[in-house]
């Protein structure tokens, strides 16, 4: 279940995916990750994550990640999600990225977090 905070345009689940620890966690890493909810939307990006896209966290939380990484990253991401959902390992992956008018190939990670039974969300995390 999801809630809206109109004030900031937050995105917050009703479980404890943005437990304190966390937040801190991908907050305080130098490697660019996005936290997203089952379905890919985007909860939180951190600030190295901001930097590789050349964008604000704020505008991102409740949009998808494949609009962040690109309309063409739409049929992996999705086919990822649903092997992580399922309880499947993926491995990681070389994805292409258009970073200011150049192609740039950075590996994708994945690190998902689950609930009692079932995946409430996914870590994400690039490198070049």
């Amino acid at each position: 279940m999801r809630t809206q905070d109109y004030n900031t345009g937050y995105t917050r689940l009703m479980h404890p995916l943005l437990q304190d620890s966390t937040r801190a966690m991908i907050e305080g890493s130098k490697i660019a990750s996005v936290l997203t909810d089952a379905r890919g939307d985007i909860l939180l990006l951190n600030r190295a994550a901001e930097e590789l896209f050349a964008t604000a966290g704020d505008h991102w939380p409740g949009r998808n990640l494949c609009e962040l990484l690109g309309d063409s990253s739409e049929g992996s991401l999705q086919q990822i999600l649903g092997a992580i959902c399922a309880g499947n390992a993926v491995q990681e992956r070389a994805l292409a990225l258009k970073q200011h008018d150049q192609i740039q190939t950075f590996w994708l990670s994945n690190y998902p977090l689950f609930g009692e039974q079932d995946c409430r969300g996914v870590i994400w995390s690039l490198r070049g």
